[in-house]
């Protein structure tokens, strides 16, 4: 995505600067949290980790962390959307952190050429 498109999603009235945050290493940005706030529960949007700082628990340690911004904030839980089916092992990581599917949808396509 483009910074701009980036920019967009910041727009919302949903975005919550308390519960998204970045994280450095050596002043280095190597991951970071989009979430919006959305009542009673929190919408993580983004979640990333530069691929040279994966393995080493941020992910996880990320998602605790919001886990515990959220309850701070009075939230009864948090979701996200996933694609099963990416490379990245995200799915893994995110049961590993205690989430569970609650929702699972099956795209079809045929190409017409």
């Amino acid at each position: 995505m483009t910074f701009d498109d980036f920019l967009v999603q910041l727009a919302t009235p949903a975005f919550s600067p308390a519960l998204s945050f970045l994280v450095e290493d050596r002043g280095a940005p190597v991951g970071g949290a989009l979430a919006l706030d959305e009542g009673d529960k929190v919408w993580l949007r983004q979640l990333g980790v530069v691929s040279s700082a994966r393995g080493r628990g941020l992910g996880l340690a990320m998602l605790r962390h919001l886990f515990a911004l959220a309850r701070a904030a009075g939230r009864s839980r948090v979701e996200l959307g996933v694609d099963t089916e990416n490379a990245s092992g995200a799915t893994r990581l995110y049961e590993r952190a205690g989430m569970t599917p609650v929702r699972r949808y099956d795209f079809f396509a045929r190409p017409l050429t």
